[in-house]
């Protein structure tokens, strides 16, 4: 009380706690292009070579970031801060205790937008990558051409692959909270 840290903390929470779920939710996406870019690269090498350019790639992370933001701009209006036995607290807001956005943003439109696309995107992108870059290695080695130039190419596949693992690994305790969140209430 001296320093007045739960007066700060109420007013950033109510203000950074939405900007967070953005970057998080651009965070989610960016990591499905990246995993899409790479299947595309992998598994599509001459079909998708005409969309692999640095105009695309701008393009894409704009239309990811103005989605994310589009998406995320309810959750700025979720949480208030109130007035109770003289001290603020923060509270749903009437917007964010609204049943409506309770079952739309918080269950059906999350579980699709903020899991489901992207986790089905990364892991199928993910599973098709791994098993052409097998089927080339058998290959290669049938031939006898497996070179130290294609082992560091696959050894970056696979570093990109593991960066994806260790995103679904991150991502999955936020979902089980979210999951909590939306069932048992704040």
């Amino acid at each position: 009380s001296t320093f007045h840290a739960e007066t700060f903390y109420q007013r950033i929470f109510t203000r950074v706690f939405p900007i967070h779920l953005t970057c998080l939710l651009i965070q989610i996406y960016l990591t499905a292009t990246v995993a899409l870019d790479r299947f595309i690269l992998i598994c599509l090498p001459f079909r998708g070579q005409k969309w692999r350019s640095p105009r695309h790639a701008i393009l894409v992370v704009l239309a990811v970031t103005l989605f994310c933001v589009v998406y995320c701009t309810p959750f700025w209006f979720e949480f208030a801060l109130a007035e109770r036995n003289n001290t603020k607290v923060i509270v749903l807001s009437p917007f964010g205790a609204h049943p409506l956005f309770r079952l739309l943003m918080r269950k059906y439109l999350y579980f699709v937008f903020v899991f489901l696309l992207p986790l089905s995107t990364i892991i199928f992108c993910k599973t098709m990558i791994i098993k052409k870059l097998y089927a080339v290695r058998r290959r290669k080695r049938l031939l006898g051409t497996l070179s130290k130039q294609n082992r560091s190419s696959n050894a970056i596949n696979f570093l990109l692959l593991s960066i994806v693992f260790v995103f679904l690994v991150t991502q999955l305790p936020y979902f089980v909270f979210n999951v909590l969140y939306t069932w048992l209430g704040v």
